[in-house]
């Protein structure tokens, strides 16, 4: 090979690094790339590829190198881009990046973090194509200086995963905000951990036919709100033990028809008059709520409404905790259908500083038992 040659292949394989790729001798022959198992190798590629961007076309799995408690430092950012049926798994691997780091495809992949902890400044994991999969098992995703977003497409199934609650609660963390967007059917488990942001936490199920269910999970934003979306319809959201906290606000918000709300033995809190508010239906028809031994804190007002805009919404909350008789308790309670629902509110403790209110629309069922209701203002199936 003529020096010159030599040359440019050096500054051409410099420029840019594509794992399992294929490079050419000058008689034709092709060479291939060896695939990148280890915290080191992709270092390097992330530091040395042409803006730091790896390029992945077959099934990659990094499981050589430094893991926890110590970390693999990159010294630059890195964006890996997975191509044609590619998979990139991190297994029991560690590493920080000083720039930030993205994943993503716009084709069906699959993407795996087993027993690893990855930091960056911003992390973004954007898997868009049709039934991709974002697996996180006993693994830490970390934002030092920014956000984790994880981004699905159309039957996007992403789930999280820890051991312990105690040991995985800031399993997903961010010094800014955590969010979280699906397409339709959508599916997201999430399983003894959870997610903590200084900033806000959005939630975001961007099509109908959508499914979300946490079970020991806790979802913390310390400064910030808390924000479940969705505007599809007969989407599902199924929430057991574990705590919703927003420092300013939460705000579940299920406005599409025939949306379901099914929350058994969780906790919500705000502060600094921070309201609660648990929407299912909105303006469609056939919204439901089914609340069992959920707990109620903080100082601002709670307000739960099944397609109270419109007909047919569904309501129960049975043997809860809303609010404390305190000063500092919560100022207006309101549980309510629109017309033709059915309100039935049993066994429940419920204090307000200013206003109870138990209610159904037009034609609607409204049933108010075994309540202990402390609230200078109730209106109580009026």
């Amino acid at each position: 090979m003529n020096k010159r040659l030599s040359s440019l292949l050096r500054s051409s394989i410099a420029g840019s690094v594509t794992i399992a790729a294929l490079a050419f001798a000058p008689q034709g022959i092709a060479i291939a790339q060896p695939p990148i198992t280890s915290t080191a190798a992709l270092k390097q590629a992330c530091e040395t590829s042409a803006g730091n961007t790896v390029f992945i076309n077959t099934s990659t799995e990094i499981n050589q190198g430094v893991s926890l408690p110590n970390y693999e430092q990159v010294n630059t950012a890195c964006h890996i881009v997975l191509g044609n049926a590619a998979s990139l798994e991190f297994d029991s691997v560690a590493m920080r990046f000083a720039g930030n780091l993205t994943i993503e495809s716009a084709v069906t992949n699959k993407l795996i973090f087993e027993k690893a902890g990855l930091q960056a400044p911003n992390v973004a994991l954007t898997l868009t194509g049709l039934g991709s999969e974002i697996m996180v098992n006993e693994a830490w995703l970390r934002g030092l200086a920014g956000d984790v977003t994880l981004t699905m497409g159309e039957s996007g199934k992403l789930m999280l995963k820890g051991a312990t609650l105690l040991q995985f609660t800031r399993m997903v963390e961010a010094t800014g905000a955590v969010r979280v967007n699906g397409g339709a059917k959508f599916t997201a488990e999430m399983n003894q951990g959870g997610m903590w942001a200084e900033g806000d936490i959005e939630i975001n199920l961007n099509g109908s036919d959508s499914v979300l269910k946490a079970e020991e999970w806790n979802i913390w934003s310390n400064r910030g709100q808390t924000r479940l979306n969705s505007s599809g319809a007969k989407t599902l959201v199924e929430m057991g033990k574990g705590l919703v906290q927003g420092w300013t606000a939460i705000h579940f918000n299920l406005t599409g028809a025939e949306s379901g709300l099914v929350i058994k033995e969780r906790n919500f809190n705000t502060a600094n008059n921070g309201p609660i508010d648990l929407i299912a239906g909105g303006n469609a028809p056939k919204g439901m709520i089914k609340f069992d031994q959920v707990r109620f804190g903080g100082d601002g007002s709670v307000i739960i409404r099944a397609s109270a805009s419109s007909t047919e919404g569904l309501l129960e909350v049975t043997k809860g905790s809303i609010g404390l008789p305190s000063p500092n308790g919560l100022r207006n309670v309101v549980i309510e259908t629109g017309a033709g629902g059915s309100t039935i509110v049993k066994e429940n403790s419920i204090n307000a500083l200013i206003l109870v209110r138990i209610a159904s629309g037009f034609g609607g069922i409204c049933l108010s038992e075994a309540n202990t209701i402390n609230a200078p203002a109730q209106q109580i199936c009026p």
